[in-house]
């Protein structure tokens, strides 16, 4: 299962440093074998030097690191990577906004956003438990 987790709001606290909450649950889901993949809209090169440096420090240096570049949507980034998964936060934009909000509503990629970057911590730790707990979360909201 490939799950893409927004860098900037679920990872990165605001001066570069880790959340452990979240790397804590990711180094799990890498551990029981999801294939784990990370989506940035920092994009300069010492933003991206930053970045490597602390996910190696906090053990996550496994995973890869997408960017979006200034002119790039975030839609077609993401149709790029293919994940089965994106997990996304609530502010993650300078607007407030998350990048699921930018997504077309028709574009079938099951997501999550999260309140805070703390929520992360109530999901599964199975890559296969948290693919169920999503399609219950979508057959929950579709349900609305």
């Amino acid at each position: 299962m490939r799950v893409l987790v927004c860098l900037d709001a679920v990872v990165l606290n605001a001066d570069y440093s880790v959340n452990e909450v979240s790397a804590k649950k990711i180094r799990t889901w890498l551990e029981a074998g999801a294939d784990v993949e990370f989506l940035t809209k920092l994009n300069k090169f010492l933003d991206l030097k930053k970045i490597d440096d602390v996910l190696k420090e906090s053990g996550l240096d496994g995973a890869k690191v997408h960017k979006k570049m200034d002119d790039d949507k975030f839609q077609k980034v993401i149709e790029g990577i293919k994940p089965h998964l994106f997990i996304d936060c609530k502010g993650t934009l300078d607007d407030g906004g998350s990048i699921s909000d930018k997504l077309k509503s028709d574009y079938k990629l099951k997501r999550l956003v999260l309140g805070s970057p703390e929520d992360i911590a109530r999901l599964p730790d199975l890559p296969d438990e948290l693919k169920d707990h999503v399609q219950e979360q979508a057959e929950a909201a579709s349900a609305e």
